[in-house]
């Protein structure tokens, strides 16, 4: 199985919320809650590995952050890459970066690198993901290449440097379109804050509308793209607030406590 496919994001047991997303879950998102029961029931069972990177897969692309880590721990370590993200997306980078000290290459390095964003490190971010960035392009690496400008863009807004953050996002859409696919949409959700803070809340409202056009509503994109238009549209912050909750993402929960 091939991890980069999807992306594009040991500790205790006890870090994950399983019960507590439930109730609104069922309420946010009927369809995804009927999910979570069926892929609940597999683990019950005794997965093998395969199976388990399988469902870990189907979770993650679900939004089911907590089942994903579960399913993570039952695949004989070969999805840890993508348990460090989950952990990230939960809010717990210093467990994240636990696994990640095992992990070898780009994405690893950018993935540490978003632990330390969330972590408040800016300047360290900024520096491993760099590096993230550096060996992505050496590995002709165009998934971690994404991955580590989205970052970076993540970091240069909080850094305040929005204009830079745009320049930096561009590369994300050269190196899809010479993958032959299109502008990666979370990449478009954080260029669209930058083109806000910059000044441009036409161009921001337009690239806003592309992200929703091409995900759907648990997907991590949406949210952004959802705050990225909170500064234009204080509603769409109340609806990814709704989101974060009832999936479980800590650090945006927490991400957009800052925003109230």
């Amino acid at each position: 199985m091939n991890l980069l496919s999807f992306l594009l994001g040991g500790p205790q047991r006890t870090l994950y919320t399983f019960s507590s997303v439930m109730p609104d879950l069922a309420h946010t998102f009927p369809e995804l809650h009927a999910l979570h029961a069926e892929l609940s029931r597999h683990l019950d069972q005794n997965l093998p590995p395969d199976l388990a990177c399988e469902k870990a897969v189907q979770a993650w692309q679900s939004g089911l952050v907590d089942l994903t880590l579960m399913f993570c721990d039952r695949a004989a370590g070969q999805m840890d890459l993508l348990k460090a993200i989950a952990l990230n997306r939960q809010g717990h980078p210093h467990a994240a970066l636990e696994v990640l000290k095992g992990q070898e290459g780009a994405l690893s390095l950018v993935h540490q690198g978003s632990s330390l964003w969330q972590l408040g490190e800016l300047e360290e971010a900024l520096d491993l993901t760099q590096q993230g960035l550096d060996q992505a392009r050496k590995e002709r690496n165009g998934t971690g290449i994404i991955s580590a400008v989205c970052i970076l863009g993540e970091v240069l807004l909080d850094l305040g440097q929005h204009k830079q953050a745009v320049v930096t996002l561009a590369e994300a859409f050269k190196v899809a379109e010479m993958m032959g696919q299109e502008a990666d949409p979370y990449a478009l959700a954080i260029t669209a804050e930058a083109h806000t803070r910059w000044g441009h809340p036409r161009k921001a409202q337009a690239t806003v509308e592309k992200v929703f056009s091409r995900t759907r509503p648990f997907e991590m994109a949406h949210v952004r793209a959802q705050i990225s238009l909170g500064a234009i549209e204080p509603a769409a912050l109340e609806q990814a607030r709704r989101v974060v909750e009832a999936l479980g993402w800590g650090f945006w929960q927490k991400r957009l406590q800052s925003r109230a």
